[in-house]
């Protein structure tokens, strides 16, 4: 996935835990379904947050930080899919789709 492409997962994620009624609230101590959702809502914010600016070096060039920015992005997108699949939100063949 590029940059383009995990902002816009986040972003509908995001989406289907507002209509949930999450509000993003950091919470790495999460102990139920309810209190996961509104964890994982706030990590669509902060990875949204993480790929700002990316590609803005010379010429619009990938560099190391922007590899290592959208690595970390990715390594949260896997766990916002996990909170997803373990709590029943999404099934793990949609979430499969989106990371097309």
């Amino acid at each position: 996935m590029n940059r383009a492409q995990v902002v816009m997962v986040v972003r509908k994620y995001a989406a289907v835990l507002e209509a949930r009624g999450a509000d993003a609230r950091r919470d790495p101590g999460a102990s139920s379904p309810d209190l996961r959702a509104s964890h994982v809502r706030w990590m669509c914010d902060e990875v949204q947050r993480m790929l700002e600016g990316y590609g803005s070096g010379t010429l619009g060039v990938e560099t190391e930080s922007d590899r290592s920015k959208l690595d970390k992005a990715m390594r949260w997108l896997g766990f916002i899919q996990g909170i997803f699949a373990a709590d029943g939100i999404m099934s793990v063949e949609q979430m499969k789709e989106d990371n097309r």
